[in-house]
């Protein structure tokens, strides 16, 4: 029998097995960032930039060097998290997502926990009847029959000639391919920290405009032949000098970071609800609610308009913490004092003055990391966004003279926006003060918005929630199952919180993912977008992060205040 403070034994290899895969997929995506994967093949869908999901790439990549604690997966990670710092001024509340999460994953490059026995006992059968506290899940193997049409066979397979996305502009290394070579073993670094167990420690640490060039839309299969240097990044194009819509203060020093052009503010767009989880990447356009957008590339609106690079001579590129520092302080630069929350912004189309579920996740920790004032922005944006949310619709567009307008996209009922929602109430707890709250972070408010937004689930709840809850029937998102999962296992950690409900909760949904949904490290059953039907029931970037992070807090590889 295992104690109380032991981990799960399927956690373990779940957990190698998703950050395998990882080696794989940072092989296969060179200098470019992935955003989804066909589930047949396990080809990836990347982009240039990064789009709104590069900071989950980058995360991923400081999860895997935190298990092996080679100087290789902490070079190649920390190269990834420099190629974020052209998104500090992009217009864009998304930069909580992409600069929290690229730049707070990092931790220490070995697992927390001093080495421990490694838990070799067998593995019990996995056709007997789960137990989402002790049975283990076939991580490393294939999971259950595939959906209809899905390939079966075991890991990511080339598609020679593979037609990009519509828009793309092939490079000549874009063939797609998945022949790495194998990834360092995990086994020791991961059975060490899983027979560690997890730590249970409360608290949490604390893109300007232009146009794409042509091989900034997303596209399926670029890789980097074995043994090829990564492709070099493009020079800028003339017109892609960037804008912003949250100048840095003035007399603070850029360097190293990219600087905000001169041009100000983002130019103002045609009315739309469009935002990074509603753009296809192949192509297809946005749903929108309030009219035609100006013409853009779907590149765009899937990459937003960050710089392409570093500034020229802006010196070496920031470490994590550097740029962690620095967005938070642009961050708190943007807020709008009127509205109380720093606005969705321009970088992806659409109007600028709008509040939506996905603008909050990464950005409260990012602002309450730039101190006092910092911290009481953080409140003001959170509750301002469960304001709106809780009054029907997961986006809002602030119209002067007429207040906030509820927007028909993201669905009322987008499961992974309540999933957001839930991860930053975890992350605003942790860092309110129970005997004083200068910051305004209103706890027992917190405590209650988390309890509606999943943290107590009505009986019968699934653990793998519909894309779309207004349609049950409809594709699952095993990634806003994920989210859920570390924001519970978040909540657990909180002083006074039911650790024990909360932690079998957040186990039984990482069970459920990886016995049902896992297939060679690949979280399938993904939803990008269901409104447009973009990668319906895909591998997701964010979808792998989340999945890695919650079982790297099981196996203690993690801490909750970590991240």
């Amino acid at each position: 029998m295992r104690g109380p403070e032991e981990p799960p034994v399927w956690a373990g290899p779940a957990l190698r097995a998703v950050l395998d895969r990882a080696a794989l997929t940072r092989a296969e995506a060179g200098a470019r960032f992935p955003l989804f994967a066909d589930p047949g093949t396990g080809t990836w869908t990347t982009t240039r930039r990064g789009a709104w999901t590069g900071g989950f790439w980058a995360g991923l990549l400081w999860l895997r060097a935190r298990a092996t604690g080679t100087a290789e997966d902490h070079r190649a990670a920390a190269e990834c998290t420099a190629r974020l710092a052209h998104w500090l001024h992009a217009d864009t509340a998304t930069r909580g997502l992409i600069l929290w999460y690229g730049t707070a994953s990092t931790g220490p490059v070995t697992a927390a926990e001093p080495p421990a026995a490694p838990d070799r006992s067998p593995a019990p059968d996995p056709t007997s009847a789960p137990d989402p506290t002790s049975a283990p899940g076939p991580a490393s193997a294939p999971g259950p029959a595939s959906a209809p049409g899905r390939a079966s066979a075991p890991g990511p397979a080339p598609v020679p000639d593979r037609a990009s996305p519509p828009g793309a502009a092939p490079a000549v290394d874009d063939a797609p391919r998945s022949g790495s070579a194998p990834a360092p073993d995990l086994a020791s670094a991961l059975d060490l920290a899983s027979a560690a167990g997890p730590s249970a420690a409360p608290g949490l640490a604390s893109p300007p405009g232009a146009a794409p060039a042509a091989d900034d839309a997303p596209r399926s299969g670029s890789a980097s032949a074995p043994g090829r240097a990564p492709r070099p990044r493009p020079a800028p194009a003339p017109d892609d000098a960037p804008r912003s819509g949250s100048a840095a203060a003035p007399g603070r020093a850029s360097a190293p970071f990219p600087a905000a052009a001169s041009d100000g503010a983002a130019p103002a767009r045609a009315e739309s609800a469009a935002g990074p989880d509603d753009a296809a990447a192949t192509g297809s356009a946005a749903a929108r609610v309030e009219g035609p957008a100006v013409p853009r590339s779907a590149a765009a609106r899937v990459e937003g308009t960050a710089a392409s690079g570093p500034v020229p001579g802006a010196g070496p590129a920031p470490t994590p913490e550097a740029l962690r520092a620095e967005a938070a302080r642009v961050c708190l630069d943007a807020l709008d004092p009127g509205l109380g929350l720093v606005p969705w912004g321009a970088a992806f189309g659409g109007p600028r003055l709008v509040a939506r579920a996905d603008a909050v996740p990464g950005l409260v920790p990012l602002l309450a990391a730039a101190g006092p004032r910092g911290a009481q922005a953080a409140a003001a944006h959170l509750h301002r966004h469960l304001d709106l949310c809780r009054a029907g619709a997961m986006a809002w567009r602030y119209v002067p003279g007429s207040g906030w307008r509820p927007l028909a996209e993201p669905a009322p009922g987008w499961s992974r926006g309540r999933a957001w929602l839930l991860l930053a109430v975890a992350d605003a707890l942790a860092r309110a003060d129970a005997d004083s709250d200068p910051a305004g972070w209103r706890p027992e408010r917190l405590r209650r918005a988390a309890a509606r937004l999943g943290a107590s689930p009505t009986p019968g709840e699934p653990l793998v929630p519909p894309a779309d809850t207004a349609e049950p029937g409809g594709f699952p998102d095993t990634s806003a199952a994920a989210i859920t999962a570390v924001a519970l296992l978040k909540l657990a950690a909180l002083p006074g919180a039911d650790a024990g409900r909360l932690t079998r909760r957040a186990t039984a949904v990482l069970h459920r993912l990886v016995t049902a949904h896992l297939r060679d490290g690949m979280l399938l059953d993904g939803c990008y977008d269901a409104a447009t039907g973009t990668a319906q029931q895909h591998e997701l970037i964010w979808g792998d992060y989340f999945l890695a992070l919650g079982l790297a807090l099981l196996t203690g590889l993690v801490r909750p205040g970590d991240v």
